[in-house]
C-alpha cells in the first residue's frame, strides 16, 4: 500500500507538487493514448521486468491518495469504520448496480448487460441493479444533452447502499459520461459513511491521481469524509472498451467468491491470481489502478 498522492513532476519543479510517492511514467509522456502512470511497476519483481508487455505482478499495489496530513487521518478512520462497524452489514451487501452509458452503437450498454447477467447467473444470492441511461429522458440544456433522472437515480442508488457499483462507458476527470450523469457535486454530496461502496470503472482518466493541478473525480470518490467509496478499481488514463471488459470480467470471476473472508483477501487475491493473468499487459491495462482504503 502506497500512503501519499503521486505526480507527474518528480523533479519538484511544480509549485503546490503532490511529489509524496512516485508513480511510474511512460516514457512516451506527452502521447494522449499511448501515455500512463502506473504503480504496477512496484509489483514487477522478476529479473528485467518494469517495462514492456507479459509482465506479471508478483505483489498486489493500491494507492491512498491523499495529500494532507487530515485526509490521512481521515482515510484510515474509514478504513477502520468499514471493518469493524458492526451496521456495515446487511442486504445491501448483496446489491451490485450496473451503470451503462449509451453511446457507440450501445456497446457500452451490452458489456454491462453481459457483466450483469453472469453476476446474475453465477452468483444467486447477489441481487442486480441496472441504471442504464438509454432508458431514462435525455434533457436538451445550453450546456448540452443531460439525464437529470440519471444523475438523480445514480445518488439515490449511493444513498440506498450496494456492495459494488459498475460504470461502463465514457468519463474522465470531471465525471461521467458526455451528459454529465455523474460529476464532482454529486460526489461531494454523498453521506453514505456507514455503507460504502467499491467502485468499478470501465472509463478514461476517471481517477487520474498524478495531476498536482487537479483532484480528479475518482479521487474524490476515495476522499470524501462523509461518504463515496471504500476502494476504486478505476482507470487514470485512456482506455479502451474491449479491454476494460476482458478485466472486468475477471474481477467479477473472483471478486464475489465466498471463500475470500473480506474485500482485502479478495482484492488481494485477484490482483496477484487475475489482474494481468487474465489478458496481455497492454497500455489499456496498466492504466487500471486500485485506490483504496
Amino acid at each position: 500500500m502506497l500512503f501519499g498522492d503521486a505526480s507527474y513532476d518528480p523533479k519538484e519543479r511544480l509549485s503546490n507538487n503532490t511529489n509524496f510517492i512516485h508513480t511510474f511514467q511512460s516514457v512516451n509522456s506527452d502521447h494522449y493514448v499511448y501515455s500512463y502512470a502506473t504503480d504496477d511497476y512496484f509489483g514487477f519483481l522478476d529479473p528485467n521486468e518494469g517495462t514492456g508487455d507479459n509482465q506479471m505482478l508478483d505483489i498486489g499495489i493500491g494507492r491512498f491518495v491523499v495529500r494532507t496530513l487530515q485526509e490521512a487521518k481521515m482515510a484510515v478512520d474509514k478504513t477502520i469504520h468499514y471493518a469493524t462497524f458492526s451496521e456495515n452489514y446487511g442486504s445491501w451487501r448483496n446489491v451490485v448496480t450496473f451503470v451503462a452509458d449509451d453511446e457507440n452503437q450501445n456497446i457500452h450498454l451490452k458489456q454491462a448487460e453481459q457483466l450483469a447477467v453472469y453476476v446474475d447467473t453465477t452468483y444467486k444470492n447477489y441481487n442486480v441493479d441496472k441504471i442504464y441511461i438509454d432508458a431514462y429522458f435525455q434533457e436538451s440544456t445550453t450546456g448540452g444533452a443531460r439525464y437529470p433522472s440519471v444523475n438523480k437515480a445514480i445518488n439515490t442508488r449511493i444513498e440506498k447502499e450496494h456492495l459494488i457499483i459498475n460504470y461502463t462507458g465514457h468519463g474522465g476527470e470531471l465525471g461521467w459520461a458526455h451528459e454529465r450523469i455523474l460529476e464532482n457535486a454529486d460526489i461531494n454530496s454523498w453521506k453514505n459513511y456507514n455503507k460504502l461502496a467499491v467502485f468499478i470503472t470501465a472509463t478514461c482518466e476517471f481517477a487520474r491521481y498524478d495531476d498536482p493541478g487537479r483532484i480528479s473525480a475518482g479521487e474524490y470518490v476515495f476522499l470524501n469524509p462523509s461518504g463515496g467509496g471504500i476502494a476504486l478499481f478505476t482507470t487514470s488514463r485512456l482506455t479502451y472498451g474491449s479491454h476494460n471488459l476482458s478485466l472486468i470480467a475477471g474481477i467479477y470471476k473472483y471478486a464475489l467468491n465466498k471463500m475470500y473472508k473480506s474485500f482485502i483477501q479478495w482484492a488481494t487475491y485477484y490482483v496477484l491470481q487475475s489482474w494481468r493473468a487474465l489478458t496481455i499487459l497492454t497500455i489499456e491495462n496498466i492504466s487500471f489502478s486500485a485506490i483504496r482504503r
